[in-house]
């Protein structure tokens, strides 16, 4: 199951991609967490979102560096989800 939802992260349709990384979040861990890290400056905001949602969800090492590089993310939607994780007590070592 997992080299098909590998597969289905290199569909063209964004969407299909995001899904794909929500089902691997839910079977495997650290390779939804590796997958998601290598999505958090993906062109679509919404993988972007998704990616931090999944990296918070597992605590994963590469929160604080992905909260980081998205605290000035273009998207409102991206940068309020920054702001919602950071008030939640993590990311606390940003300045």
């Amino acid at each position: 199951m997992d080299d098909y939802l590998r597969i289905l992260l290199k569909d063209p349709d964004q969407y299909v991609q995001r899904r794909a990384l929500l089902a691997m979040a839910e079977r495997t861990s650290s390779s939804a967490a590796e997958c998601a890290w290598k999505r958090i400056t993906d062109d679509d905001f919404m993988l972007r979102l998704v990616s931090l949602r999944i990296l918070e969800e597992l605590v994963s090492s590469r929160l604080i560096e992905a909260l980081e590089l998205l605290s000035s993310d273009p998207h409102p939607l991206v940068r309020q989800e920054v702001e919602s994780i950071i008030g939640n007590g993590y990311g606390t070592q940003l300045d």
